[in-house]
């Protein structure tokens, strides 16, 4: 789209995978830059790192998905959500197999930064 190509649903494909990205990797791809160029030229050459470089612990089929949906080329992405789909399959079995704990619930903040409303409505 930078380059004027018509969007299509690989566009939003690889918005989902930037959105991935950032979730699970705590940080931006594409590191801010003093000026938008900067920041296009690094998007134009597709050098975001991959997320396994940020999250050792992920499974390799996460980094995999992810890096697949922010792919430079859009050819290079899933075509639609049929396929995106088919390929999360087995990252949701990746990630179900690493999980070993239950995840936090609202009383138990991941870092402090959110408390939990002690005033409850009954």
């Amino acid at each position: 789209m930078i380059l004027g190509d018509p969007a299509d649903v690989r566009s939003d494909v690889y918005g989902v995978g930037l959105v991935l990205d950032a979730m699970l990797a705590g940080r931006h791809a594409f590191e801010r830059r003093s000026n938008s160029v900067q920041t296009f030229h690094d998007v134009l050459a597709g050098s975001a790192p991959r997320l396994d470089v940020h999250r050792l612990s992920l499974p390799a089929t996460v980094a995999d998905f992810v890096a697949a949906a922010m792919a430079r080329e859009p050819t290079d992405r899933f075509r639609d959500a049929t396929a995106r789909r088919e390929a999360i399959r087995p990252v949701l079995d990746a990630m179900r197999e690493q999980a070993s704990a239950p995840p936090p619930s609202i009383e138990q903040p991941i870092d402090g930064s959110l408390q939990p409303d002690r005033q409850r409505v009954s």
